[in-house]
């Protein structure tokens, strides 16, 4: 939307709302404009409101950590305008904690949900049974139509897929400093490191085209946010 650039200019956090695909723009009323925004919205619908837009001063195209923990109390689409671009978030849960549900909070919704912190949107796939989806691969099988290709060493952003003598089973994102962010049945999400155990156990690593390396920033910012909540409590 090229009202939206031409608004969020300037060396202030700038934004809005988007009611019926149109920007309204709104005035920050935040004491800190350079580096926080706040927006009043009261004489609006918030049902009606289909995403929250604003800008970041500098190359910063990713939701900050405080960002992704407002955007969840909004359960809104944020938009963030970085670098001449509108960069569009689906609203996600918080990667880290998550109880596990198998079919909603589990090691392939993780994955979903990691790479839609980062911006690239894969399709979420219906669950059968645990027991079924292993019997028919349905993990592996997934990968190179959702833009997976298999690479033969982990990066950070890769996806690596893992077994224990049978088909593979379980999938867990490779992060920065030799950890892997997964979930477990039985488990809360979490970060754990990517050590012998696992190494033995991984059946191959795969890397989504549209990954970009510092796309790993915005992961870090979601746990930063996780680490914010647990110690807010």
């Amino acid at each position: 939307m090229k009202e939206i650039l031409e608004y969020c200019q300037g060396e202030e956090e700038k934004g809005g709302i988007v009611i019926g695909g149109e920007f309204i723009p709104l005035k920050n009323i935040a004491k800190d404009k350079v580096n926080n925004f706040e927006f009043k919205l009261d004489n609006y619908n918030f049902e009606r409101i289909e995403a929250i837009v604003h800008n970041h001063i500098g190359d910063y195209p990713y939701l900050s950590s405080f960002d992704r923990i407002a955007q969840i109390e909004t359960g809104l689409p944020w938009w963030i305008v970085a670098n001449g671009k509108i960069h569009q978030y689906k609203c996600v849960d918080l990667l880290r904690g998550r109880e596990f549900e198998y079919g909603k909070y589990d090691c392939g919704t993780l994955i979903e949900d990691a790479y839609a912190v980062c911006g690239i949107n894969l399709r979420h796939y219906k669950r059968k049974t645990m027991e079924a989806d292993e019997a028919n691969s349905v993990i592996i099988d997934r990968l190179p139509k959702l833009g997976f290709s298999k690479v033969s060493s982990a990066q950070p952003g890769d996806v690596i897929a893992t077994s224990m003598g049978g088909n593979p089973n379980h999938l867990a994102l490779v992060l920065d400093d030799g950890r892997i962010l997964h979930h477990v049945a039985g488990q809360y999400s979490r970060v754990v490191a990517y050590g012998s155990v696992m190494k033995k156990r991984t059946h191959s690593i795969w890397r989504h085209k549209k990954w970009q390396p510092r796309m790993i920033e915005a992961i870090n910012y979601d746990l930063k946010a996780s680490d914010y909540e647990e110690n807010n409590i």
